[in-house]
C-alpha cells in the first residue's frame, strides 16, 4: 500500500509536471498564434504597400510612355521641318548660283561692250571735233 501511495504521489507529481508542460505548450501555441496573426497583419500591410508601389510605378511608366510618344511626334514634326528647310536652302542656293552666273554673263557682256566702244572710239576718235 505504501508502494501504491508512493506511486500515486509520484504519479501526481508527474501529472503536475505534465500539466505544467501542457500549460507551457498552450502558452507557446498562443504565442505562435499571436505571431502568425502578426505575420498575417504584416503580410497584409506588405501587400498593400506593394499594391501602392505598383500603382505608382504604373502611373510613372504611363507618364514616361506618354512623354516618349510626345517626343516621337515632335521628332517626326522636326524631321519634316528640317526636310522643308533643306529643300528651301537648296532652292535658295540654286537661285544664288543662277544670280552669280547671270551677273558673270552680264559682266562679260559689259566688258565686250566696253571693248567695242573703246575700239569705236579709237576708230572714230581722230575724226571727231575737240570737246569744248
Amino acid at each position: 500500500m505504501t508502494k501504491f501511495e508512493s506511486d500515486l504521489i509520484e504519479l501526481r507529481a508527474d501529472m503536475g509536471s505534465v500539466k505544467l508542460e501542457v500549460g507551457q505548450l498552450r502558452i507557446e501555441i498562443g504565442q505562435a498564434r499571436a505571431d502568425v496573426g502578426q505575420l498575417r497583419a504584416e503580410m497584409g500591410q506588405f501587400r498593400s504597400e506593394i499594391g501602392q508601389f505598383r500603382s505608382e510605378m504604373e502611373l510613372r511608366l504611363g507618364a514616361i510612355l506618354k512623354r516618349i510618344d510626345d517626343l516621337e511626334g515632335r521628332t517626326h514634326d522636326l524631321a519634316d521641318h528640317i526636310q522643308e528647310l533643306r529643300s528651301d536652302s537648296l532652292r535658295q542656293y540654286n537661285e544664288v548660283i543662277n544670280a552669280v552666273q547671270d551677273s558673270y554673263q552680264n559682266r562679260m557682256s559689259v566688258n565686250d561692250i566696253e571693248e567695242r566702244l573703246a575700239e569705236l572710239e579709237r576708230l572714230i576718235g581722230p575724226r571727231l571735233p575737240p570737246a569744248a
